[in-house]
Order: structure tokens, then sequence, then C-alpha cells
């Protein structure tokens, strides 16, 4: 082995751990690629977190409302159960059609 050969195994040594490392930080377990994965992933979820908190407030004024405004109760038991006090008329409608009255 002459000295330039074995002066280019010398310098490509290091060279190659370096390029190993910085390949496996970025592609290895738990590397860059995992991080930027679990980020989205992150974002996701709280995305689908926010979109359900959204839903259970909604959900909440309405048990609220239920709570204390009796024409909505009345209403959807009227138009959930298709109950109604006595002597009371319900009209269903399909577009600007009467389909049913009880």
């Amino acid at each position: 082995m002459d000295a330039r050969t074995r002066h280019i195994l010398v310098l490509s040594g290091p060279f190659v751990f370096i390029v190993g490392i910085i390949g496996f930080t970025i592609f290895g377990e738990g590397g860059a690629r995992d991080v930027w994965r679990l980020e989205r992933e992150a974002d996701v979820s709280q995305q689908r977190w926010a979109e359900a908190d959204v839903a259970n407030d909604r959900r909440l004024f309405e048990i609220q409302r239920q709570k204390t405004d009796h024409l909505q109760v009345e209403r959807l038991a009227a138009d959930e159960l298709g109950l109604a006090r006595p002597g009371a008329t319900l009209y269903w409608f399909e577009g600007d059609e009467i389909v049913r009255v009880r």
C-alpha cells in the first residue's frame, strides 16, 4: 500500500463515520424523520381535540338550554318523539307541503 492510498484511507475513515452519524440522525429510529412525523401527528391530534371541545361546548349549551327553556324541551319532544301536549296539533313539513298532521 503506497502513501497516497494510505492517506486516502485515513482521511476517508472519519468522513464515512460522520456521514454515518448524520444518516442515522436523520433516518434512524428516533431520528429527525420520526420527530417530524410525530409533530405532524400531534398537530392532527390537537386539531381533533379542538373540534371535540367545540362539539362538547355545543352539547353543554344544549343541555343548559333544555334545563331552562321549556319551549325547547317541548320542541324536542315534538320533533324527535312525536309527542305533544293534549289538544295540540303537530304539523310536519317537507318543503312547502304538509306531509303529516297530528
